[in-house]
């Protein structure tokens, strides 16, 4: 919640930064919730030994996993006579490949292009009263992973780079773009589970068909 500048104390009033006005809102909120189903056509290849572990990748493999994402995004401003809601879906089309060394040592790649629509709810309060705008637009989206690791029985470890950048049509009702990346180190040991434990977790992942 909020948006400010770093080492700028007065948040009421707005700055001239390089000719340009810029204004400061502490006020300002945003929601996001975010959910994806996917589907791997490629049995022998583990999405979850690059994304949290779960499992090893003993030999190289790839797999084609298109994937719908939902997203609802909400933003306001008490101090603000405007609110907006977004909710949207996005198709992607995503290819990951682990290439494994020695069957402990891998590095992955990942790239997942898409294309979706978003439907907009702009809420004004007037003297009038409450108007309310929609607008739906495409957005065009794209995901990036890499990374590399060490996986045994035990002991894993490794680092990974995520990217994640949306673009909207010119006439969108909020003219904004996304671009996120994210830098994870992780290091990890696995513990042996005790019996009725593991033969819980083995049902729950049979069925799970990811």
């Amino acid at each position: 919640k909020g948006y400010y500048i770093d080492d700028y104390e007065d948040t009421s009033q707005p700055i001239n930064l390089m000719n340009d006005v810029i204004t400061i809102v502490p006020h300002l909120g945003t929601k996001t919730f975010t959910a994806t189903t996917s589907y791997k056509f490629n049995d022998d290849f583990s999405f979850k030994a690059i994304y949290n572990q779960y499992e090893i990748q003993r030999k190289s493999a790839g797999s084609f996993i298109p994937s719908f994402t939902y997203t609802h995004f909400t933003l306001s401003d008490k101090t603000s006579p405007q609110d907006l809601k977004i909710s949207g879906v996005i198709l992607n089309a995503s290819y990951f490949y682990t290439f494994v060394i020695n069957k402990k040592w891998y590095s992955s790649l990942g790239l997942s292009p898409g294309l979706g629509m978003e439907f907009n709810k702009l809420q004004t309060m007037t003297e009038e009263g409450l108007v309310k705008t929609n607008n739906n637009e495409f957005v065009f989206n794209i995901n990036s992973l890499i990374g590399i690791g060490y996986n045994s029985r035990s002991f894993f470890g490794g680092l990974s780079l995520k990217g994640i950048a949306t673009t909207r049509e010119d006439n969108s009702v909020i003219k904004f773009n996304t671009q996120r990346s994210s830098f994870v180190l992780f290091i990890g040991y696995r513990f042996r589970s005790p019996k009725f434990l593991k033969d819980s977790f083995d049902w729950i992942e049979d069925q799970n068909p990811f």
